[in-house]
C-alpha cells in the first residue's frame, strides 16, 4: 500500500500487528489518546508517525528497517516511550520536535545515520541502549537543553563526537547526559517475529522464541549477555 494505517482523533489500542512494505507511512497517528504495544512497523519508507497526541504510550514495538526514520514525535504531550526495539532504519532512529514526554528502557541501535534526533524536547531520555549509530548517537537542532541522564552509550566513556550539541555549535541546546551509565540497562526482547536484520546489544532477556525471516542476519555484539 501507499500508507498502512493512517488514524485521526481516535482514543484507541493498538496491539500485535504487522505493518509492512508500505510505500510512505507503516502507521500513522494524529491526535487523541492512543496505546501502541507490540506491534511490527517494517520496510516501510517511515515506521511510525506520531503527531498532537496527548498521554500516548508506545511500548514493546520493532520499529527496523525503515527507509527514513523508525520513530517521528511531533507536538506531542505526555507521552511515552519504552521498551522499543529500534534500530537499521536508513537516517534517523527517532526524531523528537516540540514534544514533552519520557523516553525509556529502549534500544536504539544500528541506525546509520544517528540514533536520535531532537529540535525540542522537554521531558527525560533514560536508561536507554543507544549504539552503533552511523554518525552520531543524538543530534540536537534546537536550542533548548536536553536531559539525557542515566544512558548507556557503549562500553568505554561516553566520546564527544557522539553527541551533537551546543559544544559543536553555540547555538544549539545542550544534552545533558551525567550520570552516565556504565552498564547496559535489562532489555526484554518485545517480539516474537522480526523482520529484517536485528542486533543485540548489552544485556537482552528472551522469553520466548524469536523466528527470524529467511535470509535475516542477527547480530550479538561483542560482550552482549542474552539470558533466557
Amino acid at each position: 500500500n501507499l500508507n498502512g494505517a493512517n488514524f485521526f482523533r481516535v482514543n484507541m489500542e493498538a496491539r500485535r500487528n504487522r505493518f509492512l512494505a508500505n510505500g510512505k507511512d507503516g502507521i500513522r497517528i494524529r491526535e487523541g489518546s492512543v496505546t501502541f504495544a507490540e506491534n511490527a512497523s517494517s520496510r516501510n519508507r517511515y515506521g511510525l508517525q506520531v503527531a498532537d497526541v496527548v498521554y500516548g504510550r508506545f511500548h514493546g514495538n520493532l520499529l527496523n528497517h525503515n527507509h527514513e526514520f523508525g520513530a517521528t514525535i511531533r507536538n506531542c504531550d505526555n507521552f511515552e516511550l519504552s521498551g522499543n526495539l529500534v534500530q537499521y532504519n536508513s537516517l534517523n532512529g527517532i526524531n523528537i520536535t516540540d514534544s514533552r514526554g519520557t523516553i525509556t528502557n529502549n534500544q536504539v541501535t544500528d541506525n546509520r545515520r544517528r540514533g536520535f534526533g531532537i529540535i525540542t524536547f522537554a521531558g527525560t531520555i533514560s536508561a536507554n541502549t543507544i549504539v552503533a549509530n552511523g554518525l552520531h548517537a543524538m543530534e540536537v537542532e534546537g536550542t533548548e537543553e536536553v536531559a539525557a541522564p542515566d544512558n548507556w552509550w557503549g562500553p568505554g566513556p561516553l566520546e564527544a563526537e557522539r553527541i551533537i550539541d551546543w559544544e559543536d555549535d553555540a547555538g544549539r541546546g545542550q544534552v545533558r547526559t551525567e550520570p552516565v551509565r556504565k552498564n547496559a540497562p535489562p532489555f526484554v526482547w518485545p517480539l516474537a517475529a522480526v523482520y529484517g536484520p536485528a542486533a543485540m546489544h548489552g544485556e537482552v532477556l528472551v522469553k520466548e522464541q524469536v523466528s527470524f525471516e529467511s535470509g535475516s542476519k542477527l547480530v550479538v555484539s561483542p560482550g552482549t549477555r542474552v539470558l533466557f
